[in-house]
């Protein structure tokens, strides 16, 4: 009887033994399934920040989500740069742009070939869209949406929010969809490994010692973090690919040295080799003007205590020579350590743009105060013909931004013609009296005689007025 009741003993022992780690296993399959879950979803929101970074929001801006853009360079950029990110992650299914109007929402562009079934036409409505979808637009937040059904299959998508460059507002969303099937497959498929190394860790369990179970735990946890390495590494793939064909300049620093840079960043840097410019301070290249900002940003991005909208910074190129761009800066971690991604645009041509109408408008200004002054000068009204004449001069060459403004009169047989007012802006001298004879600039005059008006850009090169180079110009 007491070599029975050991025997119950120690199957009762057993049996609870069994069950504590039956109930350890069962835990263990729902962590996995969680943290599994967690990590897919933190993959694939990488994935989109990434591509998110990369996207032309100027040209964005330039859209507005109607069928009339599918004519627009904009458009093509985007809808390009789309499809190349379906083409390099197979694993998504759609990648797309969206915005929201009147409560509705509207695609600006998809990855589908126009020829496709699934394309979406900029402008069409999402009329199955969820209160999911419509989210980022209120709190403007990223985020991995549940399994939601539409026309196309149910998805899980990555939505990540777009802000305006200038107003920080929320003009788009970018998302990316994928088969919430093969979503929950791929999960159950992990599952079925880590249930089954469960079962195995049960029965070596049931007949090990304690000491030999911490082995079997060490070794699952070996696996899981050799398979986690295998995908990192596979995503870093991807990733580069295809940051070192992004169209604007992207450079990564750790602390305040540069450690990557794409194709793009050294062109725009105007160097030869990457080590022109990797292991440099990245403050090296920003021009003096803008370090103190900079110096700001770059501690406020390592941090992560404010979202870093983009700003325009002029950078230093190796020649020496400066560059108007625009800097957007991503806190990001490399190796476990802190670290920024800087997408560098470059704006010259737009800053040429903007300058150019700037004073545009300055000489449209000039103009319109030129034509009032003309019509209400009291010297103009007056009657005096010499008054008028230089209050005309003066006034024109002021509006017109030229140093030089005359009056000829040209006489009855087109034999001559006489300067009845000239005004020199630089001087502000008045001249009259010249004489121009026919003799002796025959093409001038007989240009005059047939053209009512002669434009020339460059006078002392244009036939027509380069006779005056010696005695007028």
């Amino acid at each position: 009887m007491k070599t029975s009741g050991h025997y119950i003993k120690f199957r009762f022992r057993e049996i609870i033994l069994f069950l504590v780690i039956a109930a350890a296993g069962i835990l263990y399959i729902r962590y996995s399934w969680i943290r599994l879950e967690k990590h897919k979803s933190e993959s694939i929101l990488q994935i989109a920040r990434s591509v998110e970074a990369t996207l032309p929001v100027d040209d964005l801006n330039v859209l507005n989500a109607e069928p009339g853009d599918t004519a627009l360079p904009q458009y093509r950029n985007i809808k390009k740069l789309l499809t190349e990110v379906i083409r390099v992650n197979p694993a998504a299914r759609f990648a797309y742009l969206y915005k929201e109007k009147n409560g509705k929402i509207y695609f600006f562009a998809d990855s589908e070939p126009k020829n496709s079934k699934d394309y979406s036409p900029p402008g069409e409505e999402y009329t199955e869209a969820k209160p999911d979808d419509k989210q980022p637009f209120r709190d403007g937040r990223e985020s991995v949406t549940t399994s939601l059904p539409d026309r196309w299959g149910t998805w899980r998508s990555a939505l990540i929010p777009i802000r305006d460059r200038n107003k920080g507002t929320i003009i788009a969303v970018f998302g990316m969809d994928f088969n919430a099937t093969l979503w929950r497959n791929e999960l159950i498929n992990e599952m079925l490994k880590a249930t089954a190394l469960v079962l195995l860790f049960l029965l070596v369990l049931f007949s090990l010692l304690l000491i030999h179970t911490k082995n079997k735990l060490l070794k699952i946890e070996i696996i899981e973090h050799e398979l986690a390495v295998d995908a990192l590494y596979e995503s870093e793939i991807k990733y580069r690919e295809l940051v070192d064909n992004s169209p604007d300049a992207i450079a990564i620093y750790e602390g305040d040295k540069i450690i990557y840079i794409n194709k793009e960043c050294l062109r725009l840097m105007r160097a030869t080799h990457e080590d022109d410019l990797i292991g440099k301070s990245v403050t090296r290249f920003v021009h003096p003007d803008y370090r103190e900002l900079v110096f700001r940003r770059m501690k406020q991005a390592v941090s992560g205590d404010a979202v870093l909208i983009p700003i325009e910074e002029k950078f230093v190129r190796l020649d020496g020579s400066e560059v108007d761009v625009e800097v957007r800066a991503v806190p990001i971690r490399l190796n476990k350590k802190p670290a920024v991604q800087l997408i560098v645009h470059d704006i010259t041509e737009r800053k040429a743009v903007e300058k150019e109408s700037g004073e545009s408008q300055i000489r449209s200004a000039k103009q319109k105060e030129a034509i009032i002054s003309l019509a209400t000068d009291a010297d103009v009204l007056s009657g005096d013909t010499i008054l008028a004449m230089n209050k005309l001069t003066e006034i024109l060459s002021s509006a017109l931004c030229v140093d030089r403004v005359s009056v000829w009169l040209i006489s009855a047989d087109a034999a001559e013609m006489e300067c009845m007012c000239l005004f020199e802006l630089k001087d502000h001298r008045f001249s009259k009296g010249t004489v121009l004879k026919a003799n002796d600039f025959p093409v001038y005059f007989k240009t005059i005689s047939t053209e009512s008006l002669v434009s020339a850009d460059d006078a002392l090169n244009d036939p027509r007025t380069r006779e005056f180079t010696e005695v007028y110009l």
